[in-house]
């Protein structure tokens, strides 16, 4: 019997030096389970996408990176991805439904944790 999980979003991330694009981190977010997978690709290590190794980078590619699905980042998703464009990862285009988890973040937190009239509210 296989189990099949339906992610219906995805964690963004991005790890950068400052001369190079070095890894994207991908976290699953299945609708109705804890996460329990991370996917970092390591650009710079990508086989080339005609290989056999190519071809399955290119399934998975295709299995997330899909107009349907939820994206979400801490920031600007373009931000995060610009520099990964050149290595034909995804489209931007197929990032349809985008989430700025920071931007939402702030009034979480002070609706959540109510300030004293002394302490400034985070902005």
């Amino acid at each position: 019997m296989q189990n099949n999980i339906v992610c219906l979003g995805y964690g963004i991330g991005s790890v950068n030096h400052p001369a190079k694009s070095l890894m994207i981190q991908i976290l699953p977010v299945p609708s109705f389970c804890s996460p329990s997978v991370v996917i970092l690709i390591k650009v710079q290590w990508l086989p080339t996408l005609s290989s056999s190794h190519g071809q399955l980078v290119k399934q998975l590619r295709d299995a997330i990176f899909q107009q349907q699905h939820e994206f979400i980042a801490w920031g600007w998703i373009d931000d995060e991805l610009e520099k990964f464009r050149q290595f034909n990862l995804f489209k931007m285009s197929n990032l349809v439904y985008v989430r700025n988890m920071q931007k939402e973040f702030r009034p979480y937190y002070n609706h959540t944790h109510p300030h004293a009239p002394d302490c400034p509210v985070l902005e």
